[in-house]
C-alpha cells in the first residue's frame, strides 16, 4: 500500500529521503503507541482561521470564471481550470445570474469541505528544530519522532494523499478551482517556518 503521491496539488520533494519530524506531547505519543495509529485532525480545528480557504484573488476572480465558462476574451492560463466545474461543452450560454450563483456555490463549498478533510502534519527539515519544540510541545514532557519523507508516503493507505504544503501570499496568489485539495494544501506565508508535509484524507 502507498499514499497518493501523484496528485497535482501535492508537491513532492526532490529528495525523498529528506528527514521528517513530528513533535508532540508525551500523552499523544503514548496514545499513538496504544492505538497503533496516526491522529488526523479535522481541517477546521486548526488555529489558523484561513486554513482550508481560498485566497483573496481567487474569491474575487468572477471575471476569470466568466471568461473561462464563456470562452471569451483574454484569460490567464490557469483560469481555464474553472470550465470543468460548472459547464459542459454544448450547453447554452449561461446568464449572469446563473454564473454568479454557481461561482458563489464554489466559494461556499470550502466551508463544508473543511468539515470533511482530515490531516496529519510533519515538519520537513534536515536538522532538529528548537522552535518547533517550543511551538508544538510542553517541553518537560515531549517526544519527537524522526523518519524520512518516503516512509509515510509508502506506508500510508491509498485513500491518503501526501505532499508538501505551498506557502503563498493570500492577497496576491490565485489558486486553481479545479480540485478541492488546493485550499487544503496552501497556507499563508506567515506559516512558512512550519515547512509542513501533510497527509490528507
Amino acid at each position: 500500500m502507498a499514499a497518493e503521491l501523484n496528485h497535482p496539488s501535492f508537491l513532492q520533494p526532490e529528495n525523498q529521503g529528506v528527514p521528517l519530524w513530528r513533535y508532540m506531547d508525551l500523552s499523544r505519543f503514548l496514545r499513538l503507541l496504544q492505538q497503533r495509529a496516526l491522529y488526523f485532525c479535522r481541517l477546521d480545528s486548526f488555529d489558523d482561521p484561513y486554513e482550508g480557504y481560498f485566497t483573496e484573488p481567487t474569491a474575487n476572480a468572477f471575471d476569470l470564471f466568466v471568461a473561462a465558462i464563456l470562452d471569451a476574451g483574454p484569460m490567464r492560463p490557469d483560469s481555464r481550470s474553472f470550465i470543468n466545474i460548472v459547464h459542459t461543452p454544448g450547453q447554452m450560454p449561461l446568464n449572469d445570474g446563473t454564473l454568479r450563483e454557481r461561482f458563489a456555490d464554489i466559494l461556499q463549498s470550502v466551508k463544508v469541505l473543511r468539515l470533511r478533510f482530515f490531516v496529519n502534519c510533519w515538519h520537513i527539515n534536515e536538522e532538529e528544530s528548537h522552535a518547533m519544540w517550543r511551538l508544538y510541545t510542553a517541553l518537560d514532557e515531549a517526544v519527537c519522532i524522526k523518519t524520512t519523507y518516503q516512509n509515510p508516503g509508502h506506508q500510508l493507505p491509498p485513500e491518503c494523499s501526501f505532499g508538501c504544503v505551498r506557502y503563498e501570499n493570500y492577497r496576491t496568489h490565485l489558486m486553481s478551482l479545479r480540485n478541492d485539495f488546493e485550499p487544503v494544501m496552501h497556507k499563508r506565508e506567515s506559516y512558512r517556518h512550519e515547512r509542513e508535509a501533510r497527509a490528507v484524507v
